[in-house]
């Protein structure tokens, strides 16, 4: 049996205004209530966004110091309370655990020993694309690139490693997805 779609009718003109006005009358904490003048304008201000003096912000510090927010979290955590916590929700701890499936190529990656060679070939070949000559910077990416495969050979020698900006490294990469 066909779904059937339901389509509703295209609004009139005349709903659509009192739609409009509707919701600038009144939103929805203040349904029924009178505001004063004053209140209005204090309302209108806080909308547009007080600009605070340092010391009624510093007033404002201090006396959320030890709120909770929302979530049930205390505001202004110590650094060395920060790291306890962060240790203590890692790995298998952690609500996002998965069971320990984080990819290989993922693990590689992170390795501090990786990002130390590779910041070794980007000095050794000076920053500079090894294929089309191009000096790499910040707007001009570039990435360590394993001549050989690292899939085939699993080798990080830095002999087997050169630097590429992005776009001769994206090409490499594609040309690569044929050899296999």
């Amino acid at each position: 049996m066909p779904v059937e779609i339901y389509k509703r009718k295209p609004l009139s003109r005349e709903t659509k205004r009192k739609i409009s006005l509707a919701h600038r009358k009144e939103s929805a904490w203040s349904k029924g209530k009178h505001l004063s003048k004053e209140h209005k304008k204090e309302l209108s201000i806080a909308r547009i966004g007080i600009v605070y003096s340092n010391e009624t912000k510093r007033k404002m510090s201090i006396a959320q110091v030890g709120n909770k927010n929302s979530l049930g979290h205390h505001f202004n955590h110590t650094k060395k309370t920060k790291k306890q916590i962060s240790k203590a929700l890692k790995g298998s701890k952690s609500y996002r655990w998965k069971g320990g499936i984080t990819p290989e190529a993922q693990k590689r990656c992170n390795d501090m020993k990786w990002k130390e060679l590779r910041e070794e070939i980007y000095q050794r070949d000076n920053y500079i694309c090894q294929d089309c000559g191009v000096k790499c910077n910040k707007e001009i990416g570039f990435n360590a690139h394993h001549i050989i495969p690292y899939i085939l050979t699993k080798d990080n020698n830095s002999n087997n490693l050169q630097t590429l900006c992005d776009k001769c490294h994206a090409i490499a990469d594609y040309q690569f997805q044929f050899v296999l």
